[in-house]
């Protein structure tokens, strides 16, 4: 045999075997993937805020240590910038700003403000989380080019009401800059999901009287005097707790009216005398399993 023809069997062999090989290859790659890591879980406390993740690995470092200290951390760091119960946090140096003058913001403080507004605007004003000693239909704070205004220099900010899924939003964040895809993450009562815990076995959520699946969202609930239980479904674990606490204060019919007008998936449940009567919005029966 010639050197030229033995050359054109090597090749001949060669695309043979890619020809066989490419689907064999494909076939464990596929396989490979279709699996996913057993999830890990942590859980811990940042003085009376409880947080809880379950989240599949993306890479082995990504160990239950390694995440507790980077939660716990994320966790610290939010309540102390942002509740205003501490002295120096940021919109404690909001609240001190006496002045109708514009107020340089940082990054964190305005994005918190901003999704306050958002969900102080979903309510029409209702949401109780600027005050003065006025009555005024208008936003008491404006945010733009990252300075934030007030309308009355006595105007207070408290949003405590939605940190706690503001916490859960940016630890969500957290988990996609770790290039994790599945997870489950919750501060109190406040939850968001993405992805799947197994294959074909997604995160479950529960309310007081089942469990049912949420794809790629978040939960915001709230409890009062044990008697009524308000859940509401969004995107933002932020605005879903601002929107829980804001329709807990309304009957319940009136808070149903409200959610059908938003079109947001709720569920409201009140116990009286032993007896749990249960409402619902249409755009929450999708979410029932």
């Amino acid at each position: 045999m010639t050197s030229v023809a033995k050359v054109r069997l090597a090749r001949t062999v060669l695309t043979q075997c890619k020809k066989w090989l490419a689907p064999l290859g494909l076939a464990v790659f596929v396989s490979a993937c279709s699996e996913l890591p057993p999830p890990e879980a942590i859980d811990g406390e940042v003085r009376e805020l409880r947080f809880q993740v379950e989240w599949v690995p993306a890479h082995p470092n990504q160990t239950p240590a390694r995440l507790r200290e980077r939660v716990k951390g994320v966790v610290d760091h939010l309540e102390q910038q942002f509740s205003s119960e501490f002295e120096n946090s940021e919109v404690s140096r909001l609240n001190r700003w006496e002045s109708t003058e514009p107020l340089v913001l940082t990054r964190e403080l305005e994005d918190f403000l901003r999704i306050g507004l958002q969900a102080y605007d979903m309510t029409d004003g209702h949401l109780p989380v600027f005050t003065n000693g006025t009555s005024q239909s208008a936003p008491l704070v404006r945010v733009e080019n990252h300075l934030a205004r007030k309308s009355a220099a006595d105007v207070k900010v408290d949003m405590n009401l939605l940190l706690e899924g503001y916490i859960v939003d940016r630890i969500a964040d957290l988990m996609e800059q770790m290039s994790i895809q599945h997870y489950r993450i919750s501060v109190n009562q406040q939850v968001r999901v993405r992805g799947q815990q197994r294959k074909k076995t997604p995160w479950l959520v529960a309310d007081s009287v089942e469990k049912f699946v949420v794809r790629d969202r978040a939960i915001g609930q709230i409890s009062v005097n044990d008697s009524t239980d308000v859940l509401v479904i969004h995107r933002s674990a932020a605005t879903a707790n601002a929107l829980s606490y804001w329709l807990s204060s309304l009957a319940a019919e009136e808070a149903i009216a409200q959610a059908e007008r938003l079109r947001i998936p709720v569920v409201i449940e009140i116990r009286e005398n032993g007896v749990a009567t249960r409402y619902t919005s249409r755009a929450f029966q999708s979410y029932l399993s």
